[in-house]
């Protein structure tokens, strides 16, 4: 993924700016419920009533973060396509960094709690030589 600067930004404002009719157009078709409809079904083989239905089972939280203040979209396998669940984009973006490879959010998982674990000792042992 590419990082984007400023002047990328800055750039897309101007051209929004520029066509605001247009991005107006666009955000009443791609907020057209029968748009979203089609969309989900053709990409996950999922209706709305089946996405609120999900939502709902999770009680309207990320599947990973279980953060309830997000935006939540569909995670899903990128080789069989099946759906796994509604997550928000960091964490969505966070498995897919990592390639969707649990084994791989494994030894993350146990890199950051072994690198705490160091932390907290390092603490403690500060704490205790000082005085």
């Amino acid at each position: 993924m590419t990082k984007r600067g400023p002047a990328y930004y800055a750039k897309q404002k101007r051209w929004r700016d520029k066509n605001r009719e247009h991005v107006k157009k666009y955000k009443a078709w791609a907020n057209n419920p029968r748009y979203k409809e089609n969309w989900y079904k053709r990409e996950y083989g999922l209706t709305l009533v089946d996405l609120e239905n999900m939502r709902q089972e999770q009680g309207g939280r990320c599947a990973i973060c279980q953060r309830h203040d997000r935006v939540l979209g569909v995670d899903h396998d990128h080789q069989t396509q099946q759906v796994r669940g509604l997550l928000c984009r960091k964490c969505n973006l966070g498995i897919a960094y990592f390639d969707d490879a649990p084994k791989t959010l494994q030894a993350a998982t146990l890199y950051l709690l072994r690198a705490s674990a160091h932390l907290d000792l390092r603490r403690k042992t500060d704490t205790n030589q000082v005085g």
